[in-house]
This record gives C-alpha cells, structure tokens and sequence, in this order.
C-alpha cells in the first residue's frame, strides 16, 4: 500500500493485512441486552422491537434481541418489524403505538434517527423504553429506562492498546460487552435493584464467555 509504515483499523471490516485489522461491533450483543432487559420490565408479557433498514446490524440487532428476551424468558411475546427507513420518525413511532395497541409495555428501537419516534411513542403510551444511542431518552423523559450504547471509542482504544503490547491478531476483531464497547448508559429512571443486578450479571457473563448468540438463519 501507499502508507507501508501505518496501521489502519476498521469498523465493521473483514480487511486484514500486513498493515490493517479490523473488528467488527457486536450489534448482536447491543439486542440481547435490551431484549433481556425488556423481559424483565415487561408486565404484559409482550415487548417490541423496531428495526430500521433491514441491513446487518439491523438483523443481527433483531436476532440478539429475541435471545435476550427468551434468555430471560421464552414465553414472552415479540413484536418484532423494520421500518425499512433510518431517518422516518414518524413511521417508528406509528409502529410502535401499534405494538402496543397490541400488548407491548416495552419498546426497544434499532434505527438510527428514527429510533426518536419509538422512544415518543412509549412516552406519550405509558410504555417503557430503551434507547440505543446517547440522548434518547430527551423526547421519552418519564418512561425512557436506559440505552444500551455501542462505544467505537472503546473499540479503538481496545485496538490501539493491544496494537502497543504487540497482541494485535491477525483475524477480524469482535468487540462487544466483553471489552466494555457494548454497554448500559445511566439509568434514566427508578429500576428496581433486583433488575439492575441482574443486568449487571449478564454483562459479566459475556465477558466470561457464558453467552452466546447464535445468528444463524
């Protein structure tokens, strides 16, 4: 290459060489974790999740979240549909006041911008909410609980750290819950502490390699 001397790290990558690695962030593990977190919220016994375009993360995000939930409990019902669009609030939002037209107390979205709509929608509905981007919970104050954050940061430092200590392997990086990338933010609301240690525990179960998510079709 142009830059022998350089070493490139990249997201979401299956490039690797002399030069390049690149790890790829655990969208799985984002889902388990607020699918796992739904079920225990849940006082219906139906939760929902709306996805975006129906692109990798997105599907990967979807399957993570229905092994969370039944990881928890298998006999809770999923509402599970994309909106085909990242950025179209308003057909999230309506989705998800459909799910809960249909039992739903719990919505989890994965979207992008249109994640907003759905986080409105459990808030003008009484339904909780779990965000997954910082910020969130502005437009859902009341019934936003958390947001389960995908860091890139932390998978750089991660990276660059083990680049350093010459510990940098050859194959394509998985960075998730593990190695802190994947993670709860603050809770935004009163959670009973029963459900924060919980969460808590399965967390340290991803970094003792307890979990795992199976994404086969």
């Amino acid at each position: 290459g142009d830059y022998p001397d350089v070493m490139f790290f990249l997201i979401n990558s299956a490039v690797t060489g002399p030069n390049s690695r690149s790890f790829a962030i655990q969208d799985s593990e984002q889902g388990f974790l607020m699918g796992a977190l739904s079920a225990m919220l849940t006082k219906s016994g139906t939760v929902g999740f709306v996805g975006g375009t129906p692109i990798n993360p997105i599907i990967n995000g979807s399957k993570g979240f229905a092994q969370g939930v039944a990881y928890v409990n298998p006999d809770i019902k999923i509402l599970s549909e994309n909106t085909g669009s990242m950025d179209d609030v308003n057909a999230a939002k309506e989705l998800a006041k459909g799910f809960v037209s249909q039992g739903a107390d719990v919505l989890s979205p994965m979207a992008n911008q249109s994640s907003l709509g759905v986080m409105e929608a459990g808030e003008e509905e009484g339904a909780y909410a779990i965000g997954s981007g910082a910020g969130q919970n502005d437009v859902a104050p009341t019934m936003a609980v958390t947001s389960v954050i995908k860091d890139t940061s932390v998978a750089y430092e991660a990276a660059y750290k083990a680049f350093l200590d010459n510990e940098l392997p050859e194959e394509v990086l998985p960075m998730g819950a593990a190695q802190g990338v994947v993670h709860l933010d603050n809770w935004y609301i009163e959670v009973d502490q029963e459900i924060k240690d919980a969460m808590d525990q399965i967390i340290k179960d991803f970094v003792d390699g307890k979990i795992v998510i199976d994404l086969a079709d």
